[in-house]
């Protein structure tokens, strides 16, 4: 309750400008067909998945988001339970990883628009790869500082350049139904590495704080697989304009 209700008061402040100052722009009423909406939302949702690179996009986007946002979410559990710090050691290392994440999707973001998105983000993704079993596995603590590091520039470059990717590869006309598929992977993603976990922590209790290790190396499989989908996925490089909706 500390922490809760002054960041609900900071929110609600922060926010009041937009709800009091921004005037959404008038349209015209149409009337509305509840069969004749679905029926084009089927369609169009058709239409999306159709366009070069977009499946596989979300598949790969769905793997590697499972894996990060399992390994963010439990971070704190497994401090406490591997490294045994206090919740004032665990503030500051989480506060670390935020200020890491912001200057990591700046940096991300120029990088991307100098080399390639999806370079890039494939990039990213390999880091990853190395990051997630690297805190499984280090028995160092200063090491393992080193690496919440760099999870937290390579957290903040995720979520940057996935969704420069997504932008390039949806057309301008439909950014807001492939964004709308986008945000709905990245929900579903939130539930199934924490099975895989949960899985895992449950079943090797024998074993102590060590099955956290285990459950972590477990999850940066999705990682992997995330690269393999990644890299079906057209780069931004291939043409200079955007995809039109398939016919």
């Amino acid at each position: 309750m500390e922490t809760l209700i002054p960041a609900i008061v900071g929110f609600t402040l922060l926010s009041l400008p937009m709800l009091i100052f921004f005037i959404e722009p008038k349209k015209e009423k149409q009337p509305f067909n509840l069969n004749l909406e679905c029926k084009r939302l089927l369609s169009e949702t058709k239409r999306i998945f159709l366009l070069p690179g977009m499946a596989y996009f979300l598949l790969a986007y769905f793997l590697f988001t499972d894996a990060i946002l399992t390994a963010t979410n439990n971070f704190p559990i497994f401090l406490e339970q591997v490294w045994g710090v206090s919740d004032t050691v665990k503030t500051y290392i989480l506060l670390g990883i935020l200020v890491t994440s912001g200057i990591g999707a700046v940096i991300s973001g120029m990088l991307a628009d100098r080399f390639g998105h999806k370079r890039t983000l494939m990039y990213i993704i390999v880091g990853w790869i190395f990051i997630l079993p690297l805190m499984g596995l280090v028995t160092n603590f200063y090491v393992f500082i080193v690496a919440t590091i760099l999870m937290g520039f390579w957290f903040g470059s995720n979520l940057a350049v996935s969704r420069s990717v997504m932008g390039y590869l949806a057309p301008d006309s439909r950014h807001n139904l492939a964004f709308a598929y986008f945000g709905l992977v990245e929900r579903a993603s939130s539930f199934v590495g924490p099975i895989i976990w949960g899985v895992v922590v449950t079943s090797l209790v024998s074993i102590g704080s060590d099955r956290y290790r285990i459950a972590t190396l477990a999850i940066s499989v999705f990682t992997v697989l995330g690269l393999m989908a990644l890299a079906r996925v057209r780069s931004d490089r291939d043409q200079n304009t955007n995809p039109t909706m398939v016919k």
